[in-house]
């Protein structure tokens, strides 16, 4: 009676773990995906907002501390991790990034005057970033601006571990009931009619 009584509750240990586990990952990649797409606008705009803005400094003339001071204000926002200011010529002028986008190198698509998405980039983090080329104006370069969608959507990946654990706490839960109802239903009956 024992060895039946571990097979049902393992099988139902089993469909268990693979109905929830499956079903609870599949979830979360839905929700990191239709998050991902919905703030790929709101990003848009951001950097838009960001690259404009010290593209409108710089083709005005500001001096070079307004420049960085309104490139201090855009890292500090949250939503911009780096900002790279090209000449006309597509030199870098200027970088401004946040402390883990130190080694990022960033090539603008020229002719500087276009916006442009899909600006290549390269060194750590490139790989989950988001860049936007926004021009200076009247010839003076353009102003890329760059976005690690990793640390903005890093809250939502780091559910994983709570669905792990609720798909291992359920499996528990599922085993030590099924354990009890297969003994009570099941076992101790067919040990009173033997």
């Amino acid at each position: 009676m024992t060895g039946l009584r571990l097979q049902i509750v393992a099988g139902l240990l089993v469909v268990t773990v693979l109905l929830n586990g499956v079903l609870g990952l599949v979830l979360l990649r839905l929700e990191e995906t239709a998050m991902s797409g919905s703030m790929g606008d709101q990003i848009d705009t951001i950097q838009d907002a960001a690259g404009g803005s010290l593209g409108s400094l710089i083709a005005g003339g500001a001096s070079r501390g307004q420049v960085d001071e309104m490139a201090r204000h855009w890292l500090e926002t949250g939503s911009i991790d780096g900002l790279w200011a090209f000449d006309g010529s597509g030199r870098e002028a200027a970088a401004w990034t946040r402390d883990g986008w130190s080694g990022v190198s960033v090539d603008p698509v020229l002719p500087a005057a276009v916006r442009a998405e899909g600006v290549q980039a390269s060194g750590p983090g490139v790989d989950r970033a988001r860049f936007l080329q926004v021009p200076s104006g009247r010839g003076m370069g353009c102003v890329v601006v760059g976005t690690d969608l990793g640390r903005i959507l890093g809250p939502v990946r780091s559910l994983r571990g709570f669905v792990i654990l609720y798909v291992g706490l359920h499996a528990l839960a599922i085993l030590a009931l099924s354990y009890a109802i297969v003994t009570l239903a099941v076992v101790r009956p067919i040990e009173r009619l033997r």
